[in-house]
């Protein structure tokens, strides 16, 4: 597990231990209901330092499903 820091949109942050950066950025993503807007997710490395990690292009969309209607 790494630790992360997680900014939100009102600029308060949480330092927490997540799986893996996907992990981290869908959190942060769920607890701001569902936006990624704002959100800035930082992994710490081992020496103390902040790395950023990415949202994929136009925000991080969950993993719900989209399914498309059957033909009939």
């Amino acid at each position: 597990m790494d630790r992360y820091r997680i900014t939100m949109p009102d600029g308060s942050m949480i330092d927490d231990y997540f799986e893996s950066d996907n992990d981290a950025i869908t959190a942060a993503t769920e607890a701001n209901r569902g936006v990624s807007r704002g959100i800035t997710v930082q992994r710490y490395a081992s020496g103390g330092d902040l790395f950023a990690t990415h949202l994929p292009e136009g925000g991080h969309t969950g993993t719900a499903r989209r399914h498309r209607a059957r033909p009939q």
